[in-house]
């Protein structure tokens, strides 16, 4: 395929894309641009949610999340991993954020379990793929989700960090993925059975403008991670929890 034939094809397909025929357009193109470069759907996939804010906030953006999960169940964990840290870096990080460690895993929160690829940055973790609610419905997982990231947006854009104002700052930098803060970090804990780590939890604390509020996450790392990858990632978000940048007083 020439390059002008690509184009076209990503044109009229950017252009046709709606929600429900998003599942059908993703794997259409993916697969189209796979033998040459994956990170050609990343970027399609970028300009499209650029394009088409509606996508990128509210039930849509959810909606959105899903397909796109629904997408990429299919695709080898280590390649999706590496893809969709491109696609991060590129449309997802704010000026003065960075990936400081990436991996496979779940990450439990309430009664919600994601099992996903994350990406953990020095202001929060962004996480990518399904999500099982155990006690909750969609319906009810959206609405409590969605108040959730009203906090998270109230309490950056009060917060004397100036890296988190940024975030809201250009209409250039996408909201992708399941987020939460690891600001204010405390009670870190890791937890072994027989020398071996099991997982990670920790508490993070946000202030909304009327109250803080704080996050109790779980990690869990796993395959295709080895036993050592698995230990030097949860040292390494360890780390990274122990050093985050705090504001405990942006509600003063």
């Amino acid at each position: 395929m020439s390059e002008e034939d690509l184009e076209l094809f990503l044109k009229k397909n950017k252009e046709s894309i709606t929600l429900s025929n998003m599942l059908k357009v993703f794997k259409k193109v993916y697969n189209k641009v796979l033998n040459i470069d994956s990170k050609i759907f990343y970027d399609f996939l970028g300009d499209v949610l650029l394009e088409k804010s509606s996508y990128r906030e509210g039930k849509n953006h959810l909606r959105m999340l899903k397909i796109y999960a629904k997408f990429a169940r299919n695709i080898s964990s280590v390649k999706q991993l590496k893809d969709e840290l491109y696609f991060i870096e590129k449309y997802c990080i704010f000026e003065g954020e960075e990936v400081l460690v990436s991996f496979d895993g779940i990450i439990h929160h309430r009664s919600v379990s994601y099992y996903s690829r994350n990406f953990i940055t020095n202001y929060r973790i962004i996480i990518v793929g399904t999500l099982s609610e155990s006690h909750a419905t969609p319906l009810l997982f959206g609405i409590v989700y969605q108040i959730i990231e009203a906090s998270i947006r109230k309490a950056w854009l009060r917060s004397k960090l100036t890296g988190t104002k940024n975030a809201f700052k250009s209409k250039n930098i996408i909201p992708f993925g399941y987020v939460f803060p690891i600001m204010n970090s405390k009670a870190i804990n890791l937890i072994k059975k027989k020398e071996r780590i099991k997982r990670l939890s920790f508490t993070s604390c946000i202030h909304d403008g009327k109250k803080d509020r704080f996050f109790k996450l779980k990690i869990v790392v796993t395959r295709p991670h080895t036993d050592e990858e698995q230990k030097e990632i949860y040292q390494k978000i360890v780390e990274i929890l122990r050093n985050t940048q705090t504001d405990l007083n942006n509600s003063a």
